[in-house]
């Protein structure tokens, strides 16, 4: 039940191993972001470089990591934290459907017409959030990486 979970989530800040899986948590997301950095970085210098159609050049990747490695971090570790959010929000937000099709299963007919459409409902808006949430992600990266110093730069 709800209440059993806000007890579990109590008595875990309460302890003291909720300021070391934070901290860990924390230093997860800082590693995670670092590494992907590294190589997002110099992909998408290469990626505005072809579709500019400029000549290929040596340590093109090493340039794009110079230039973009910052942005990009505070991107992915942006990216990485909301995606988590993303992810409960979406769990949170089937619980209605969850406990209408727990009724239906026990045995409560009348619930039926109600549970297909609150169903329907969360199926629709999670699909339209989680694209939506999927198409802004991959478009900023580009533009986040043709972003030049005092001033914006068409990248695509």
């Amino acid at each position: 039940t709800l209440s059993g979970w806000t007890a579990k989530i109590g008595e875990f800040f309460s302890g003291s191993d909720a300021i070391l899986v934070s901290f860990l948590s924390i230093l997860a997301v800082l590693a995670l972001a670092a590494i992907l950095s590294v190589f997002l970085s110099g992909y998408i210098n290469v990626l505005i470089s072809s579709v500019e159609d400029k000549q290929k050049v040596k340590g093109e990747f090493a340039t794009g990591i110079k230039r973009n490695y910052l942005k990009t971090f505070i991107y992915l570790c942006l990216t990485i934290v909301l995606s988590a959010a993303l992810f409960f929000f979406v769990l949170y937000s089937a619980i209605p459907t969850v406990f209408l099709l727990k009724l239906f299963l026990d045995g409560d007919t009348g619930v039926i017409f109600t549970m297909l459409i609150v169903a329907l409902l969360t199926i629709i808006v999670m699909l339209f959030c989680v694209l939506f949430y999927g198409m802004y992600l991959s478009y900023i990266l580009p533009s986040i990486a043709g972003l030049k110093k005092k001033n914006i730069v068409k990248t695509c």
